[in-house]
């Protein structure tokens, strides 16, 4: 339930700066004017002052509040199960090879894997499993791939198979690499502890320096929705893992991605006009530079315009990852990744 402005003061904002920024709860006189330059900033955004004191509203804290997890039923992972198979021998079909990390990290992971146990190639790094296919391109570069929450690579495997569908009308430049990276920690299994930022990076570009891939197409994505939308919802946001997940392994102070952070690079941002996780139209404007962003409620066109090295695609009759889902869309992203394998 959405709380009353009025029950939002200003230090309900500073407990959640002082969660969003510094990762605490706890009260820390060092950060007083730190805290209260953030507050005044909000101030400005909205037009007006903010009563002093604490109102009754109390602001969400993922890695200080109550961890949300229910306990599935072997009948659910059984599911999950089904899905990661059925997505694993799709991959394999189109020429993907599963990368493997220790058997003594397989056997600590529930479910097991089946990809795992039939695979005869191994990870470069030490806790990151992935599917490769080899890249051959003398004039493009080829793709990392990234996954979002949910239950694996099943939502993305046409994607991933159709980015070389016309590899034909060019045999002899080869086909693109791609490297699709899997964190299990998010893909409905009870498994070891998510890795935090640093370690991740470090993992990540560690599998990148063993193929020799010194620069290369970065897709990643949130996570899937329907027809899968509500059930991953109420039963994957809620799985142990994934849940332990988001409370306690994402800093979102250390993961958070400004737009100064994109400057000097070319990005393109895809967004869905009915999304029901975010707050796509607040996104949009602030990525386009939108003065009053915070109260961008007018009606989108379809396709977002350039601001400078940032594209914003906008699709505005689809729902969170949606856009996977119909081979349409799909074309539009294959569109815009084909362009930057060009560059």
């Amino acid at each position: 339930m959405v709380p009353e402005c009025a029950s939002i003061k200003r230090d309900n904002v500073k407990d959640f700066f002082r969660w969003a920024f510094l990762n605490t709860g706890e009260y820390d006189p060092t950060y007083d004017e730190e805290l209260e330059e953030y507050t005044q900033e909000i101030e400005k955004l909205l037009g007006r002052k903010l009563e002093p004191g604490r109102g009754n509203a109390k602001c969400l804290r993922l890695t200080l509040d109550k961890v949300e997890m229910l306990h599935r039923s072997l009948t659910w992972y059984l599911c999950v199960f089904v899905v990661d198979t059925i997505a694993s021998i799709s991959l394999r079909y189109h020429s993907f090879n599963f990368h493997r990390t220790s058997f003594s990290q397989f056997v600590a992971t529930f479910l097991l894997c089946l990809s795992t146990l039939f695979a005869t190639y191994t990870s470069y790094a030490k806790g990151l499993t992935y599917w490769h296919r080899p890249h051959a391109s003398k004039t493009k570069l080829p793709i990392l791939f990234i996954h979002g929450t949910g239950v694996g690579f099943y939502l993305y495997v046409n994607f991933l198979a159709e980015i070389n569908a016309d590899i034909d009308e060019n045999p002899s430049d080869g086909q693109v690499g791609i490297i699709a990276i899997e964190i299990m920690s998010v893909s409905s299994r009870i498994i070891y502890e998510a890795m935090l930022k640093e370690e991740m990076c470090d993992e990540i570009r560690c599998i990148l320096t063993a193929y020799g891939w010194e620069k290369c197409v970065l897709v990643s994505h949130s996570r899937p929705s329907q027809p899968n939308e509500y059930l991953l919802s109420y039963f994957g946001s809620k799985d142990i893992g994934i849940s332990y997940t988001l409370f306690r392994r994402f800093l979102w102070a250390d993961n958070m991605l400004w737009k100064e952070d994109i400057q000097d690079r070319s990005v393109t941002v895809v967004l869905a006009g009915r999304d029901s996780v975010i707050d796509t139209k607040a996104i949009r404007a602030y990525l386009l530079g939108s003065e009053n962003w915070t109260l961008e409620t007018m009606d989108l066109v379809d396709l977002g315009r350039k601001d400078d090295r940032l594209d914003v695609i906008w699709f505005q009759d689809l729902d969170h990852g949606q856009v996977f889902g119909q081979k349409r869309t799909r074309s539009s992203l294959l569109e815009i990744v084909w362009t930057f394998c060009n560059k």
